[in-house]
């Protein structure tokens, strides 16, 4: 087997026992080259989840009783969020104006204060729904939950329909909303 064949990672373990073997010798041609074939070669991306799927999985979720996870899952789908960011919400954040809602994203990967309106009105019918059966002050977060929670429910939904080997990830549900939008035109 060629050196080109074998797998970034078995590179960087080397590199990283070699400096950790030799903690005074510095190995910068070495991580270079690991950065040059990082760029040929990028990262695994995570595949774009499909609508039916994300509404699949929300729904096992509320059956299962995992309503808070269900609906960030379809809030992270509908509107392009990260989970992250969707887990963030406060209940002042999310603003409904007639038959639409506008999320206020304070915290983004960015920084930048952000809106978001939802008008597809599935989701916006979701949403308000939850919204009125879990009341909470103006500081409370929408969703209770941790991201790990949130992972785990996604990764054991996807495993009861038989995808757990496509291995969709929190990401899979923003790039599988954009992907739906730029369907739709």
């Amino acid at each position: 087997m060629e050196a080109s064949e074998l797998p970034r990672q078995h590179f960087v373990l080397l590199a990283t026992a070699l400096q950790t073997i030799s903690p005074g010798v510095r190995f910068h041609i070495t991580w270079k080259v690991l950065d040059a074939w990082a760029l040929r070669t990028p990262a695994r991306q995570a595949p774009a989840m499909p609508k039916e799927l994300a509404v699949a999985v929300a729904v096992l979720c509320v059956v299962c009783g995992q309503e808070a996870v269900g609906t960030a899952i379809l809030l992270a789908f509908c509107a392009v969020l990260r989970i992250s960011e969707a887990l963030f919400l406060r209940r002042r954040d999310v603003i409904c104006i007639g038959s639409a809602f506008v999320l206020v994203l304070g915290r983004t990967k960015k920084g930048l204060l952000q809106q978001v309106v939802i008008e597809e009105p599935s989701c916006v019918a979701w949403l308000s729904n939850y919204i009125g059966r879990h009341y909470g002050g103006p500081n409370d977060l929408l969703f209770n939950v941790s991201y790990a929670k949130v992972s785990y429910w996604l990764s054991r939904c996807c495993a009861v329909f038989g995808l757990a080997e496509v291995h969709f990830t929190t990401h899979s549900l923003r790039r599988g909303g954009a992907t739906e939008l730029l369907r739709l035109g």
